[in-house]
């Protein structure tokens, strides 16, 4: 790294990582955007996960990409600190515009060298790429580094979760309607990944929550079993079950590090209470 070039981290508030971490780290977030009929609110900063989920049934929220201001703002913040060199590591392209625009933005932004990085997945998946980042980036001052260590990690991640309906998916938009109304009628809990295009499919389809559950947990110890990784349960609005998957996974792992976070609103608009993940990869 050259002597006069610093370089800042950030993402969106779709990482799920928890304020905690993203202090530690200096790693700034820019808030996706939950919008009602009545309003909109900036993810994470304005609203949180009980307040959408109590209003569910009421009114079913969408989505939307960052606004151009806060994508602004939170730049000319970090630019203001004295850095040259910005890596933004965003939500996956397959589910989200925020990427794309981001990258428009960097095109135009003069004050820092914009790097804008398509993780091609979300949640805790996302958090620990970007904790990898940051760290590599305390570690070697390298942007290609911290960008080749992401892919590395990506590439072999397992990123699942389980839902307790596909309801909110399906109406989100997130899944086939027609997918979504057979499975509920039919109590089908698909385990859900992210494939590399970054988008979501079935990594298998279960009858019942507690099943489905259990398809998850048994491709983590597939994979991981007396293996070193890292590890992220995340829940939604479930924070009790997710820390007895997480001690039961540390039974079977050797585990150098692991997350119970709650994801973010935006996404539990999407996939509604309940929505147990496991996030891992091996060291």
């Amino acid at each position: 790294m050259e002597m006069d070039q610093r370089i800042a981290i950030a993402t969106d508030s779709s990482c799920d990582l928890s304020d905690e971490i993203l202090a530690q780290y200096g790693i700034s977030i820019i808030p996706l955007r939950i919008v009602y009929a009545d309003r909109e609110y900036r993810d994470r900063v304005e609203v949180d996960a009980q307040y959408v989920y109590e209003r569910l049934d009421e009114e079913l929220p969408t989505s939307s990409m960052p606004s151009l201001d806060d994508i602004t703002a939170t730049w000319d913040a970090i630019a203001d600190e004295g850095y040259t060199h910005l890596l933004q590591i965003c939500i996956s392209s397959g589910l989200s515009g925020t990427y794309n625009a981001m990258r428009m933005c960097a095109e135009e932004y003069t004050r820092m060298q914009v790097t804008v990085y398509d993780s091609r997945t979300l949640s805790m998946a996302l958090g620990l790429m970007v904790l990898s980042a940051a760290r590599e980036i305390q570690k070697s001052g390298s942007i290609p580094r911290a960008i080749a260590r992401m892919d590395r990690i990506r590439g072999s991640m397992l990123a699942a979760y389980v839902v307790r309906t596909l309801e909110y998916l399906s109406k989100g938009g997130r899944i086939g309607k027609v997918e979504g109304i057979v499975g509920t009628l039919l109590r089908i809990c698909p385990v859900i990944s992210v494939n590399d295009d970054g988008v979501y499919y079935p990594m298998s389809k279960t009858v019942g929550y507690r099943k489905s559950l259990e398809s998850m947990k048994k491709e983590f110890k597939a994979r991981f079993t007396g293996k070193e990784v890292e590890l992220a349960v995340v829940h939604g609005g479930a924070e009790a079950l997710a820390r007895d998957v997480e001690r039961e996974l540390r039974g079977v792992a050797k585990v150098k590090e692991s997350f119970i976070s709650a994801v973010s609103p935006v996404l539990g608009a999407h996939t509604g209470p309940g929505l147990i993940g496991i996030i891992a990869f091996e060291v």
